[in-house]
């Protein structure tokens, strides 16, 4: 065989292991393409090293998130059906954790006494407060501003446990108060832009409104009042016809707040 011919079965023989070896390497790529994650997903370490498909909004994660942004977590709850005199019904009890806003310190708390209360009159409810006797003493609540047909989380004042062992028909109403008037936004005299944890107020009357301006709002979510209070601020001294002011709301959000109503001096 001549030195020409060698060089070309050299050069074929060379050819096909070039070309093995790219088949290999494209069978190979196409597995790791198929083993690639869904969307949605993030790798994540096992002990043993290998990758694991974990949802990124997992359970606990959503939970601290929840804790961390002052969301509440409703946990254990058993459905009741206690009537409080004409006005309130007790619907649920159970435990909360989140921040506790009973006392507008928003700490963080875990497993405290909850009761879900409908306002189950046909008027707003201004004020009541509820006794609930427990082996752990009397639990004591109370509810502001929750208009009629309108359900309210409400915590435990004394941040007492929840040990699913209390009996919601030894609970009893008292200092019960109603509002004589329509709750309003007086929008006549006012226009409220809401603003992530501001509100700016703009006297729309056409006339120096002379006395205070006070707002109240609510934490609400998920069609719930979050808190048995109702916070309120304040602008003294009235404020002149096309007047604008901006209040700072600490407890106020444009996603988590709701403005109940509000009065205007003379």
């Amino acid at each position: 065989m001549s030195t020409k011919k060698r060089k070309k079965k050299k050069i074929s023989a060379n050819a096909l292991v070039l070309w093995i070896i790219l088949t290999i390497v494209v069978v190979v790529l196409v597995v790791l393409l198929n083993r690639c994650l869904p969307d949605g997903y993030e790798g994540k370490k096992t002990d043993g090293g290998a990758t694991e498909a974990t949802d990124i909004t997992s359970e606990s994660d959503s939970v601290s998130a929840a804790v961390s942004e002052k969301t509440p977590v409703i946990g254990a709850m058993e459905d009741v059906e206690v009537v409080l005199g004409k006005c309130l019904q007790i619907i649920n009890i159970g435990s909360y954790t989140g921040a506790f806003v009973e006392d507008g310190t928003n700490e963080i708390v875990s497993g405290v006494l909850m009761l879900v209360v409908t306002n189950i009159s046909e008027t707003d409810l201004q004020y009541a407060q509820i006794t609930l006797p427990t082996e752990e003493g009397e639990a004591q609540f109370s509810i502001s501003t929750l208009p009629a047909g309108e359900s309210a989380v409400i915590l435990e004042q004394n941040r007492m446990p929840y040990t699913g062992q209390e009996d919601c028909s030894m609970a009893v109403i008292s200092n019960i108060a109603t509002f004589d008037e329509t709750l309003s936004l007086c929008e006549n005299q006012l226009e409220l832009q809401i603003l992530d944890g501001a509100i700016n107020v703009t006297n729309i009357s056409g006339e120096d409104i002379t006395g205070d301006v006070v707002i109240y709002y609510k934490n609400a979510a998920d069609d719930l009042y979050y808190g048995g209070i109702t916070y309120r601020v304040r602008i003294e001294g009235g404020m002149a016809a096309d007047e604008i002011q901006q209040i700072m709301a600490g407890h106020f959000s444009d996603s988590g707040s709701k403005i109940m109503f509000v009065t205007v001096g003379k």
